[in-house]
């Protein structure tokens, strides 16, 4: 749970200190390689979920461009959307995926008691 924790102040920590939009991508793109490699995740899991951060962006663009009184980036860098917000959803699958696990291992632990 301490990981989760770590990994979850460590992408905010990225956003608090820079504002630019490329350094935000490349730092939280390299966050996603390490957080991939602490939780074990093999390669092409890890370009998996990649690929569906990326469509869960491109369905954001779509909201953004399409669907009325929605919200917007400020700085947004393509259709709408930074760079920075496809490793930033594939922070967010690595956590909640992991975060799960956390729990089902202390509901595992639990049962054994009750």
């Amino acid at each position: 749970m301490l990981i989760n924790i770590l990994i979850y102040l460590l992408t905010l920590l990225i956003f608090f200190l820079f504002n630019d939009n490329i350094l935000r991508f490349i730092l939280t793109l390299f966050a996603y390689i390490i957080s991939s490699s602490i939780y074990r995740i093999e390669f092409y899991k890890s370009l998996v979920y990649l690929s569906i951060a990326f469509i869960c962006v491109l369905t954001e663009s779509i909201f953004i461009n399409f669907v009325g009184n929605t919200w917007e980036y400020r700085n947004s860098d393509f259709f709408g959307i930074p760079f920075w917000l496809v490793p930033l959803w594939g922070m967010a699958i690595l956590l909640i995926l992991n975060i799960n696990k956390d729990i089902e291992n202390i509901i595992s632990y639990l049962k054994k008691f009750l």
